[in-house]
């Protein structure tokens, strides 16, 4: 018997598609690298949570928390996810076939990892009512070892609570910043590193954080898209948090103004940059 914090819990998987169920650390070490091989080769669109939880939303109460299990029809079985959060639909009903345990972990550490999109909920230990010998949405944990009902314990599960879409978006602006920060210093140390003697040369690291990518790709994008918009068009929300955030015009040249001291210069030249910022210089002493 192994003792567990509840406080450790955060979901429980009940049915799963291994014929066999990993039982001990050496089969639990094949259940990691099998996950960890699906993290490493899924794609930015379905490692950035944000699309997964706009869907949740839409179809269902905010209030209603989501798990791995949520996680992983929707990753893994896309084409099934709207009729999975269906609440008319019973799970039978939706044809989700159960999850491999590679697949539960790898869509357990994403949203473990998630801190922008969710907010992890407690879970609790419930002893059964006297109206109902059942608890909503527990399971016993000991109904296979014949104690009485008196005995049983349930556990409530907690999973991840989605956060509103304004606080969501502070948070991806504000993971942006840091990128930006990060990247205009490695910027830096790059340009003292090419006048260094040749024995001093080292390469600068960006720092690695876990499942950011997907995040900071679509902002970039965002802010890439509106660069090349003409001067009156308003800037869309989240480029406009991007921009202020980061103290830069809301305007498109303000957008190149952020590309430029990136680097990302895939659909502008340096010179149309200089030119942008010089015209509207001169237009402003005029």
């Amino acid at each position: 018997v192994i003792a567990i914090d509840v406080g450790q819990i955060i979901s429980s998987w009940d049915v799963l598609a291994d014929e066999q169920v990993p039982m001990d650390v050496s089969d639990w070490a094949e259940v990691t690298t099998e996950a960890l091989d699906l993290l490493r080769n899924m794609s930015p669109r379905k490692s950035d949570l944000q699309e997964f939880s706009q869907l949740t939303t839409q179809q269902r109460s905010i209030s209603l928390p989501v798990d791995s299990l949520d996680l992983g029809v929707y990753v893994f079985q896309e084409r099934k996810f709207r009729t999975w959060l269906n609440p008319y639909i019973s799970a039978a009903d939706s044809k989700v076939s159960a999850l491999s345990a590679a697949q539960r972990y790898a869509a357990a550490v994403l949203l473990f990892y998630d801190d922008l999109h969710f907010k992890r909920r407690p879970t609790a230990l419930s002893p059964p009512t006297d109206e109902d010998d059942e608890v909503v949405g527990a399971e016993s944990l000991m109904e296979e070892h014949g104690e009485s009902d008196a005995e049983k314990v349930y556990l409530i599960e907690g999973g991840y609570k989605v956060l509103e879409e304004s606080v969501a978006m502070f948070r991806e602006v504000e993971i942006f910043a840091d990128y930006f920060a990060e990247q205009s210093a490695l910027q830096k140390v790059q340009t003292q590193a090419e006048s260094a003697p040749q024995e001093d040369k080292r390469p600068a690291r960006p720092v690695n954080r876990p499942f950011r990518a997907g995040c900071i790709t679509r902002q970039l994008r965002a802010v890439e898209m509106f660069a090349l918009s003409p001067a009156g068009l308003a800037a869309p929300k989240t480029v406009k948090s991007v921009l202020k955030r980061l103290n830069q015009p809301i305007s498109p040249v303000g957008a190149r103004q952020v590309l430029l001291e990136l680097g990302h210069q895939s659909k502008f030249s340096v010179s149309k940059l200089r030119f942008a910022q010089t015209a509207t210089t001169e237009s402003g002493k005029s």
